[in-house]
């Protein structure tokens, strides 16, 4: 039955919010204290806590300081060539504790995730020996089988270590990434060569590569344990880039492959077979026993083209959002039953963002090119439904996906010099926000995106010279020592409490005052997809997906009385309004 909701009409004051412009929070650095040595500090990873703080990840070889505070350091020095640095900083971006992996050759880090107690989990890849110990009385070392071989760590919420995990052989083998679940099991991705033990403990598990590189998927209990593993790799070079552990543990895996690949990596068979010349990115769904679900494929569609998927995030609808690079002419539709096509502008690389269903069906997708190649580092949804994409550009790029419209950034310098860029999409692939952020060097600056579940964007990579990490019209500059470069970390935060009132308003709600409860209605019929509640000072307090309804009940009653933001996306866009909550 068809229920008619009575609206009393009211005189409320409607806030039409900016909320899709994110604005600079604070940028701090990582730097040598002077010129000399030819200091280098990457940073990575960015992992938020749940108290606010963060963890800061990467790599540095001389000496650094990683206190971004002028009045104090906290230096450490890498006596080989490249050391690894873990930093915890305040929610202000203030230093809080620095620790280190020693290694006498090379050692790289490429992601850091916690588990439901707090336990910290790192992985990456080394070569010689390295202390995976950051206790300076107490070495855990590990000594590479050949030119380097990929590392699991764990530590506990002190940064106390626990335990580490080695895989590798005598060639070279790397992990881009890995993930925790609930049960605080871990997830590596590994790529090797030849064969490779999956095993880290005193029992075997050995895999054979099937041609150039293949990719090992492991998961190992809390305690380091194996619990499962399998292969995927056909005869040439196959990667696993990202992966998405969602609720009940199921896994999404992405990654490339080129010629013929059993995605399946159980006893069935999934085979998928990729033009000559080409490479195809995928996306891989097992359920929580590691059994095949899924899987689709991002197909070119003659020779010298490509896709891959560089990253993966999810929202609250389990819809998935993949981000990569593209080249020549992609379908992007997974489906067999429909097509789309994009093409590359000019025959160079570009990024593109796409959006499918929790099932693997295709909902949408927009590429974006400059003059040159283009990169797309990374991808992450808020809670209020809208989609961020980290990247790297080069001349000039239009941001709005909208074949009407155009946002244009051009980046500094002459052709060919890179600058990251941020953009921002609503849940139906629009234009929200974007904008360009000063940096240098393709594949170096912005490594990686974020959010913490309270609209807050963090990111984080290299930078030299004196560069400005202001995305809109002020200027925040950072600066590094000549001839050395800096790790830079940077927080963006919701433009929602920068608001301008309105009477005009898509939306009704009542009642306002509120204690328990508010009904919240389209008066033109547009549909939403989230209702986000925001305090006075920007701060998310809750964010809860309205599936498309033009009618919403929203519960109140946990909020403490006061004045709230209630902030809506619908089909017409983002609009907020204000609401006070009475006791």
């Amino acid at each position: 039955m068809k229920k008619t909701i009575l609206l009393f009409a009211t005189l409320l004051s409607t806030v039409c919010a900016n909320a899709q412009q994110m604005n600079l929070s604070w940028a701090k650095s990582f730097v040598a204290p002077n010129a000399f040595g030819y200091a280098q500090a990457y940073n990575n990873n960015i992992t938020p806590l749940s108290n606010g703080d963060l963890i800061v990840v990467g790599t540095f070889k001389d000496t650094i300081d990683f206190d971004p505070a002028a009045a104090t350091t906290a230096m450490l020095s890498s006596p080989s060539d490249y050391n690894v640095h873990i930093t915890r900083l305040n929610s202000n971006g203030d230093f809080v504790w620095t620790k280190m992996l020693d290694g006498d050759n090379e050692v790289f880090i490429s992601n850091l995730q916690t588990d439901a107690n707090g336990n910290y989990y790192m992985n990456g890849f080394f070569k010689g020996t390295c202390d995976f110990n950051p206790d300076p009385l107490v070495a855990n070392n590990l000594t590479s089988s050949g030119d380097k071989d990929v590392f699991l760590c764990k530590w506990n919420s002190s940064g106390v270590f626990q335990w580490v995990r080695q895989f590798g052989n005598a060639g070279s083998n790397i992990s881009y990434d890995m993930a925790t679940d609930a049960a605080g099991s871990c997830y590596l991705a590994v790529m090797y060569v030849d064969s490779i033990d999956a095993d880290p403990g005193v029992a075997q598990s050995y895999y054979l590569s099937n041609g150039l590189q293949d990719a090992l998927m492991v998961k190992v209990s809390t305690s380091g344990t194996l619990l499962n593993a399998y292969s995927i790799g056909g005869a040439f070079v196959d990667v696993i880039r990202d992966f998405k552990v969602l609720p009940g543990n199921e896994l999404l895996v992405t990654g490339s492959v080129l010629g013929t690949v059993d995605l399946d990596p159980g006893v069935g068979t999934f085979p998928v077979t990729v033009l000559p010349g080409t490479q195809a990115g995928f996306i891989l769904k097992l359920n929580a026993q590691g059994a095949f679900t899924w899987a689709k494929v991002l197909q070119p569609q003659n020779g010298g083209s490509l896709s891959r998927v560089e990253s993966i995030d999810t929202d609250q609808n389990g819809n998935i959002y993949l981000s990569g690079v593209n080249q020549g002419a992609v379908d992007f539709n997974p489906d067999n039953q429909a097509v789309h096509l994009i093409s590359s502008v000019n025959g160079t690389m570009d990024a593109y963002m796409m959006k499918l269903n929790s099932a693997g069906q295709f909902l949408w997708a927009h590429s974006f090119g400059a003059n040159f190649s283009d990169y797309l580092n990374s991808v992450t949804v808020m809670n209020d439904g809208r989609c961020f994409i980290f990247g790297e550009y080069s001349g000039q790029i239009d941001l709005d996906p909208d074949s009407v419209n155009t946002i244009l950034i051009t980046s500094p310098g002459s052709f060919g010099n890179y600058q990251n860029f941020i953009l921002g999409l609503d849940a139906n692939g629009n234009y929200s926000w974007g904008s360009g952020v000063g940096g240098y060097g393709a594949n170096l600056i912005g490594n990686t995106l974020v959010t913490d579940g309270n609209n807050n964007l963090f990111s984080c990579g290299y930078y030299g010279g004196s560069t400005d990490f202001d995305p809109n019209a002020g200027v925040f500059n950072l600066s590094s020592p000549p001839l050395t470069g800096g790790g830079f970390i940077l927080k963006l935060s919701t433009a929602v409490t920068g608001v301008s009132e309105s009477t005009a308003s898509n939306f009704n709600f009542f009642p306002n005052p509120a204690t328990d409860q508010v009904i919240i209605q389209s008066s033109s019929g547009d549909r939403m997809d989230n209702i986000a509640v925001f305090d006075l000072s920007g701060k998310c307090i809750s964010s809860i997906a309205a599936n498309q309804h033009t009618a919403f009940r929203l519960d109140v009653s946990s909020l403490s009385a006061g004045m709230y933001l209630l902030q809506i996306t619908s089909s017409a866009g983002i609009t907020a309004k204000k609401l006070q909550v009475v006791k």
